[in-house]
């Protein structure tokens, strides 16, 4: 049987590997003047950095009060997301920025459940200081996944107007509209 300490290590060490793989990925986009020539993403980027550098020492901090060790607890699941990351780095990708940006969404919404996960277990194993930690880190980066989830119809929609003549430029606020109120209380609530 594990002990609470090995629990919450190995559940720390997996949101320091999602953080140390989503920060390799900003770094790769705000490189990239595909993605940084859209102000949306120069918006969003350089903050988002800026918080998972913060979330990353906040954990291997706590990592180490408890014991564990970033290198230790860290490397399965590093190896884990370096797989993910090849896949994702190793594409030529048509839509850059639009693309970098859903990817950023989709680890982001992993690392929200990730912390849900993380908070959900220092409650439940009496450790206040890694439920709070998980929770505070959860409460930043859920307005960066809504805000991804706002600007990225924009940005495929500009995309498109390089390659295809025509493109509906007005598809992008109806597409943020309709996705918008697909997320809102009033819908989700509704089917459930």
């Amino acid at each position: 049987m594990k002990t609470t300490t090995e629990i919450l290590t190995a559940y720390i060490g997996d949101m320091l590997a999602a953080q140390n793989h989503l920060l390799k990925m900003i770094d790769h986009q705000l490189a990239d003047s595909q993605v940084t020539t859209y102000a949306q993403a120069q918006e969003i980027l350089p903050p988002l950095r800026a918080a998972l550098r913060r979330h990353t020492s906040d954990l291997e901090q706590r990592l180490s009060e408890l014991g564990g060790s970033v290198s230790a607890n860290v490397k399965e699941a590093i190896t884990a997301a370096t797989g993910i990351a090849a896949g994702l780095f190793g594409r030529v990708r048509p839509y850059v920025a639009s693309k970098f940006l859903r990817d950023d969404y989709v680890i982001l919404s992993g690392c929200s459940i990730g912390y849900e996960m993380l908070h959900a277990t220092g409650l439940a194993l009496r450790d206040r200081k890694t439920a709070d930690l998980a929770l505070e880190h959860f409460k930043e980066i859920t307005p960066v996944i809504v805000r991804l989830s706002e600007i990225i119809p924009a940005i495929i929609v500009h995309e498109l107007t390089h390659d295809i003549a025509g493109v509906d430029a007005g598809a992008a606020l109806v597409a943020r509209a309709n996705t918008q109120h697909a997320w809102s209380g009033e819908h989700v609530h509704s089917h459930g």
